[in-house]
This record gives C-alpha cells, sequence and structure tokens, in this order.
C-alpha cells in the first residue's frame, strides 16, 4: 500500500426516490462505514456550482453517479474538462463541465475521477433494482480496489 495522494473528497449523485438513480448514495453510504483515510464522504441530488469551492479544497474528487445507457457497467475514470461549455442552468452540471470551469476560472483544480455506474430502473420508488444492485455492488469493488491502492483504504 502506498502513501494517501492526499485529501480525497467522494461526492454520491443521485436522488433516492428514482430508484436506481439512487446508486451514488448507496455506495458512498457502504463506503462511508470503511476506515478510510483522509477522505470525506457526501451526497448531493446534482452537481452544481457550489460544490466549485468544496472540490477546491481536496486533492482528488470522486463522483459516484448513476447513468442510464451504455453496455459497460462501471466507467471509473479521470474527467476529461469540457471545453466546448454549452449552456447550463446554475442547477445542473455535467462532470466535465464542473472540471472546466475549475480550470477555467481558477487556474487550478484537483484532480477529478468520475464513476459512472449502470441503472436500469429510473421510475419513481426508493431503493435499488436488482440488475442497479448488481451493479451497485460492482462499482464497490472496483472503488475498494482504487482505495486500496491508493492508501485511503488499508488492504484486507
Amino acid at each position: 500500500m502506498t502513501d494517501t495522494g492526499g485529501s480525497l473528497f467522494i461526492v454520491g449523485i443521485g436522488n433516492t426516490l428514482r430508484s436506481d438513480d439512487g446508486i451514488g448514495d448507496f455506495i458512498c453510504r457502504e463506503l462511508s462505514c470503511l476506515p478510510l483515510k483522509n477522505t470525506e464522504i457526501s451526497f448531493a441530488l446534482q452537481l452544481n456550482t457550489e460544490w466549485l469551492e468544496i472540490f477546491l479544497a481536496y486533492d482528488t474528487v470522486i463522483m459516484v453517479d448513476a447513468r442510464a445507457d451504455g453496455d459497460q457497467q462501471v466507467r471509473f475514470e479521470p474527467v476529461q474538462p469540457d471545453q466546448y461549455l454549452s449552456s447550463r442552468t446554475s442547477h445542473y452540471l455535467d462532470a466535465s463541465t464542473l472540471s472546466a470551469l475549475i480550470t477555467g476560472l481558477l487556474g487550478s483544480k484537483p484532480s477529478l475521477l468520475v464513476c459512472s455506474v449502470r441503472g436500469y430502473d429510473f421510475s419513481i420508488g426508493e431503493g435499488l433494482s436488482p440488475r442497479g444492485m448488481t451493479t451497485a455492488l460492482e462499482a464497490l469493488r472496483v472503488l475498494r480496489r482504487w482505495l486500496t491502492e491508493n492508501g485511503y483504504l488499508a488492504p484486507d
């Protein structure tokens, strides 16, 4: 295990009243039970500009969110800044737009990563669908491995 790469912030994004949209919340609640070093965990219905200042206080930020499409069950990758900022409301940002705002407006940025998890049922309802739970558990394995490899979690 290596030493931690500095402070880490993990944010689960999504609406827990829309079934699998609550995957980010579920994963962060599970992670919050682990003995993580130099790590803060939070939850949000959606990203917005208020998160900019919070993210700047950390060396690394991981955003965990459900997605409704794609063949890959779990994608965990660095966020690429969106160099073509389209019109957005002040109540919704995607990760690449947020990264571009941090880089362009503030001149510095934490390392931003996104853990995008395939969801299947986004209808009104509490709790994850069986397929959503399967992908959430896979994402937890991916994140635990990364946390261990980067020194935020001691090996089992």
